[in-house]
């Protein structure tokens, strides 16, 4: 029997952080054993399948035995605390680092770890990226939430994937990231992330968890959308049509349409069933005068399976519009599953071919980022004729091989036009604006490219040209948000992210598909045209909206802003 002195010292020597190397498979079952013996249950091999996944490239790990994890508490307390047996209400915490250290070297420096682990990153190699743009912390990729419900115990990650993925010669990667900060010992880590989450197949499925992700996303970015927890995302379904709220049950993508409403988002739905009618693509009789017109790509085949991998090139290149945009979508697979898609993996050649003289920037698009519950984190989904199969970075092809049906798009309250609007408004202008090349035309052939932004990032990204136009567009009171269309020459698109485009077109958000004029300027080498009268109103009437003309042929940088570089290329 012990005294109350003794049993409380025993509680103080308690350790709170356990150091666990990673380099081994019996480094691994070590720190599997330990998660499961602190969870009071064990790992379930799809749980040890995702972590190892998210350990590949972690060198340290440092378990957090008692955290009180906010999403966690929130299924815990809105759902299961009322269920008959004892469930803890704390988690698990695993802090991930890419950079070695012994034992002694963290329980030695703990008021000092960021010089700690700063040190050791410069040592080994492992430097944060990006550090100016988008910092995480020196050493540390992020950490992972393990919750002690019994079943899918992997909750919550946050990992930096310019840590977590391997870069590839041949391919440029670039995706939503935000910045958490995470209290470790003490101190604040910073991650640059975009926020996963397992379900836990009673508060949370599959299409929760998609949401979830999305929004945590959009309030960790953006200070006017509220945080939600999980039990906060089961309440935004009110269409009690199916079935009681919790425990949770699969979703129809309409009702994921209505959780985006009641979150204070406007969305879009678009379906393979009717994306035809949607986005029209016919070929234009004259491609001389019609030089900026879309057709459909080309493919091999009976006209059914033409047909088929025609209209699963038009939501692609929906999904493609809103990713570029900073508005990542949820994508329905196969009418029962959904995932996030937060990321876009360009190639060096064009991923399909079609006829005119432009091609979209989508076609140079070999693979999707997407958070998916049942997986780590950032899977690739392939790009092929017919479908979007996926990869599990290099560990094994995933579950799913399905095809994507249905997506649901956020949209700002602001942004009242939507993609297909803006494709079919700025073809037209540039239609009638003309072949930026002119009389030279003859063997030229464009990249569009097409993205909403904000007027604040777009004035961000051109306050650093010294160009008299570029200037000009500045200082201009804008809409809150932009739909930008920039045309490349090939070769300059293919010189990467930072090349310079020949033409841009940038259409108020606002605008209505009919709307008069609905642009804010076009922007061609030799001259900026700007609606000074969608600016000013009647105080501009008579204005003239060319401002600027040049003989020289001058390009411009493309602009860039919603997504970071995974590379850094």
């Amino acid at each position: 029997m012990t005294s109350a002195n003794e049993s409380n010292l025993d509680f103080f020597d308690r350790p709170v952080y356990i150091h666990f190397p990673t380099n081994t498979d019996t480094d691994l079952e070590n720190l599997f054993s330990k998660c499961s013996e602190l969870c009071s249950n064990e790992l379930g091999p799809n749980d040890v399948r995702v972590l190892r996944a998210c350990l590949e490239s972690c060198e340290t790990v440092v378990l957090e035995t008692e955290y009180f994890d906010k999403d966690y508490r929130s299924a815990y307390s809105g759902y299961f605390s009322k269920k008959f047996p004892h469930i803890n209400s704390r988690a698990l915490r695993l802090h991930l680092f890419d950079i070695s250290f012994s034992e002694d070297d963290f329980l030695q420096n703990t008021t000092d770890l960021q010089g700690l682990f700063t040190r050791l990153a410069r040592e080994q190699g492992k430097s944060a990226p990006d550090k100016q743009a988008l910092p995480t912390s020196d050493g540390y990729m992020g950490n992972i939430i393990l919750r002690p419900i019994g079943h899918s115990l992997i909750g919550k990650c946050l990992l930096d994937p310019r840590k977590y993925l391997s870069p590839s010669k041949d391919k440029r990667t670039f995706g939503c990231l935000v910045v958490t900060n995470s209290e470790f010992v003490g101190q604040k880590m910073r991650i640059a992330a975009f926020p996963h989450q397992r379900q836990d197949a009673e508060v949370n499925v599959c299409a929760h968890t998609a949401v979830w992700s999305l929004f945590r996303y959009l309030s960790q970015r953006y200070s006017v959308y509220k945080e939600q927890y999980p039990i906060d995302i089961a309440m935004l379904n009110r269409d009690l049509h199916g079935g009681r709220q919790l425990p949770g049950r699969g979703l129809y993508m309409d009702q994921v349409v209505a959780m985006f409403g009641n979150y204070g988002l406007s969305a879009e739905q678009y379906s393979l069933i009717d994306i035809d009618n949607t986005i029209d693509r016919s070929p234009q009789p004259d491609v001389e005068n019609d030089w900026a017109s879309i057709f459909p790509v080309k493919t091999e085949g009976d006209d059914k399976i033409a047909s088929e991998n025609q209209t699963r090139d038009l939501l692609f290149n929906v999904v493609h519009y809103y990713i570029d945009s900073g508005l990542p979508p949820i994508l329905g697979v196969n009418d029962d599953h959904a995932v996030v898609a937060c990321g876009i993996e360009y190639s060096s050649d064009p991923q399909v071919k079609r006829d005119g003289l432009v091609s979209l920037s989508s076609d140079f698009v070999s693979g999707i980022l997407v958070n998916d519950d049942n997986h780590a984190p950032y899977q690739v989904a392939r790009r092929s004729s017919s479908r979007l199969p996926t990869d599990n970075n290099g560990n094994g092809v995933v579950d799913y091989c399905d095809t994507v049906d249905s997506i649901v798009v956020p949209l700002p309250d602001k942004v009242f036009l939507n993609a297909e609007g803006a494709e079919l408004l700025s073809t037209q202008l540039a239609n009638e604006f003309g072949n930026p090349y002119g009389d030279k035309a003859k063997g030229k052939r464009f990249v569009r490219r097409m993205h909403c932004t904000s007027s604040r990032n777009y004035k961000h990204f051109r306050k650093n040209s010294d160009d008299d136009a570029s200037k000009k567009l500045v200082s201009l009171p804008l809409p809150h948000f932009l739909w930008i269309t920039e045309f490349s020459d090939v070769d300059d698109w293919l010189a990467g992210p930072k090349g310079n485009c020949l033409v841009e077109i940038a259409l108020d958000a606002t605008a209505g598909q009919y709307d008069d004029k609905p642009y804010i300027w076009i922007r061609y080498p030799n001259r900026l045209v700007i609606n000074w009268y969608r600016i000013y109103g009647e105080k501009a009437q008579n204005q003239r909206d060319s401002i600027y003309s040049s003989e020289e042929e001058l390009q411009f940088p493309r602009t860039s802003g919603n997504l970071r570089s995974f590379f850094n290329d």
